[in-house]
């Protein structure tokens, strides 16, 4: 899951600035990368244990990674 999560933030990083959610094009991955950060320090052993905050800065960083690449590809698709 780590893997797959860095690999996302990571190809977000080299798109052109016509298809990304956010100007300046660093802000999402950054963000993204907070979002991960946080879960990772909050539960260091293990990612699934029930927490209220833990599910919400999981599904945030879901939500943002989701959104961000629905929104490139459309661009994408549309140009």
């Amino acid at each position: 899951m780590v893997l797959a999560i860095t690999v996302a933030i990571l190809l977000q990083g080299p798109l052109p600035g016509r298809l990304v959610l956010f100007q300046p094009t660093w802000l999402l991955p950054m963000l993204e990368g907070v979002v991960f950060v946080l879960i990772s320090v909050l539960n260091p052993h293990r990612i699934d244990r029930e927490s209220k905050v833990l599910r919400i800065l999981s599904l945030s960083g879901a939500t943002l990674i989701s959104l961000a690449n629905a929104w490139s590809a459309a661009h994408l698709v549309n140009g």
